[in-house]
């Protein structure tokens, strides 16, 4: 400063030096397909991709919808009673971001984007390498925040054979992997594309397909999980099959759409219009007579309303329960169910029918039918139908957990799953063996269930598992979070004076950062300067013509805690001494 005017002047002087602030060591990006996708102010999206950040499954709810629903076939017995359901593998959604992102946060998960790569096909699934490449990774690599990288979709990925399938998953993998060494700040958790198989030619498949390049930026987990997650279904989706009566299945599934019964006629005449019976008529109006349970007690509680023609309806109504609780001959019985429901709904006037939508009576057909017998028995086959998933959701939320509870440096293993019944496929220690170890290093860390002790994820190795530097996901994690740390606070001393006042005050700054990574447990050694050094300087890391070339070279090493992966208890006799 230049004084030219007598006075007193004041000067600060700075003492300290900046801080590094350590950045967020577990953003996932999810890329894939979503119901919807729609801005905070409910506006469709109309451009892809479409990327939101979100913090919880109700955000993303909010945003991107559900699922696609699953279809389900409910086989009846011979009362006409749900009795088992049937998936077929083959009409398994592909899309599973939403499942993904129930599985994620069920397992301690944070803060997480989405990046929409457009709308599922509710007719024709579809999932093409194109949009996860094109469109996920290309905005994907315009965001700094994101960590992890995850394609919850890409297992179902299109193509003319499961060769060609296998090929293009795995281009999508390779991609992602290239994108994390360009940027040095996130990591690929990844799946098995046979994640329901054991055998040799999956894992063969599955390395032969990952190439060689940038395997530290990865880590791969296998099998896949049998989850606690039910399948995400309408009614609509619904068929139902019986041995003895072959019924509409489409409107049969019709009456369970619309049990809250917006109308008296749905009310009514439930049994005439929207039940049909081709083999048994008799048979299938017993197994009916479930579902009719709602709209005898739904026309006794409009009774109770208030209207113009009130004794006209007491009649009619009357007539109308009779039809519906004296079920003999089935023909007649129909014919005549017709016949009152049209009486009662003459005698029906508007006051009556709004006076239905009260709460007594809207809550007295709810009570009743969901305990119905046919109702419960349904909702209780249906919500017990579990997805089996990827497990890349779930590590990616155990990741989350564990850099929160402990820190990044923490190896992500030894810990259990949550929201998930067990692996798809048992592994053996003799199992484990060519997964954890393999001559082209390409390590495949388990997942593995144990006996009182639950699912446990049992491996911590990237997919560089011969490279003693970058085995371990939390070394490269650790790596990572430092690196980005370091270099975002290193950022305000661009175009400094490249002297020793500044060498001290970035050699300064860094040195705190890591002394308080040591004292938390991240760096070996006994002493801060067993853990780690950093080095700055002319004639230790810079020439003279480094400096008039405007580099000022800084060097940090750091001694990162390995995981103790294999515990050897030896044991010895020892002799007798007294």
């Amino acid at each position: 400063m230049i004084y030219k005017t007598p006075g007193v002047y004041v000067e600060e002087i700075p003492t300290f030096p900046p801080s590094v602030a350590q950045v967020e060591t577990a953003i996932p990006a999810f890329i894939g397909y979503t119901e919807k996708a729609e801005d905070a102010d409910g506006t469709a999206i109309a451009t892809f991709p479409y990327v939101k950040r979100i913090k919880s499954i109700l955000e993303y709810e909010r945003f991107f919808g559900k699922a696609n629903s699953q279809p389900m076939t409910v086989n009846l017995d011979a009362d006409g009673l749900p009795d088992t359901v049937t998936i077929d593998p083959a009409a398994v959604s592909k899309y599973r971001m939403y499942y993904a992102l129930r599985l994620f946060y069920a397992n301690g998960g944070g803060p997480c984007y989405i990046i929409s790569t457009g709308l599922i096909n509710k007719t024709a699934e579809s999932v093409a390498k194109a949009d996860l490449i094109d469109k996920g990774l290309a905005a994907l690599k315009k965001l700094d925040e994101p960590t992890l990288i995850l394609f919850p979709d890409a297992t179902g990925i299109d193509g003319p054979d499961e060769a060609t399938q296998k090929a293009d998953y795995h281009d999508v993998l390779k991609a992602a992997l290239a994108q994390c060494a360009a940027l040095g700040d996130r990591f690929l958790v990844c799946d098995l594309y046979d994640g329901l198989s054991i055998d040799g030619a999956a894992i063969t498949t599955f390395r032969n397909g990952i190439g060689n390049n940038f395997l530290k930026y990865g880590a791969a987990y296998h099998p896949w999980l049998n989850t606690s997650l039910p399948y995400y279904f309408e009614n609509k989706s619904i068929v139902f099959s019986s041995a003895s009566a072959t019924m509409d299945n489409k409107n049969l599934a019709d009456i369970l759409a619309h049990r809250t019964a917006k109308e008296a006629k749905e009310l009514a005449e439930p049994l005439n219009t929207d039940v049909q019976a081709e083999a048994d008529l008799a048979t299938a109006v017993a197994g009916a007579r479930k579902v009719a349970d709602a709209a005898v007690e739904a026309t006794t509680a409009i009774k109770e309303a208030p209207g113009s023609n009130g004794a006209a309806a007491d009649t009619a109504l009357a007539d109308a329960n009779q039809a519906l609780t004296d079920i003999q001959d089935p023909a007649a019985t129909l014919a005549k169910i017709k016949s009152a429901s049209a009486s009662a709904l003459a005698a029906i006037d508007a006051a009556i029918a709004a006076a239905a939508f009260s709460p007594a009576v809207m809550n007295n057909i709810l009570n009743n039918f969901f305990t119905n017998e046919f109702e419960s028995r349904l909702a209780t086959l249906l919500g017990g139908q579990r997805i089996t998933m990827p497990p890349s959701p779930a590590v990616a939320g155990i990741y989350a957990m564990v850099d929160r509870t402990r820190g990044v440096w923490k190896a992500p293993a030894n810990v259990s799953l949550n929201a998930v019944a067990g692996p798809a496929v048992k592994i053996t220690d003799k199992d484990q063996e060519s997964l954890n170890v393999d001559t082209t290093g390409k390590s495949v860390n388990a997942i593995r269930s144990f006996a009182g002790r639950g699912t446990m994820v049992w491996g911590a190795r990237t997919l560089a598992g011969n490279d003693n530097e970058w085995r371990y996901v939390n070394v490269r994690r650790f790596f990572n979070m430092a690196e980005e740390s370091i270099k975002k606070a290193t950022e305000p001393f661009v175009f400094e004076p490249n002297d020793a006042n500044t060498w001290v005050r970035v050699r300064a700054m860094i040195e705190n950062f890591l002394v308080v990574q040591w004292r938390a447990g991240a760096l070996a050694g006994a002493t801060p300067e067993e853990a780690f050094y950093v080095q700055v300087g002319l004639g230790t890391t810079m020439t003279a013509l480094d400096i008039l070339e405007g580099r000022m070279n800084v060097e940090i090493g750091m001694a990162v805690v390995r995981p103790a992966e294999f515990i050897i208890l030896k044991f010895s006799h020892k002799m007798a001494v007294s």
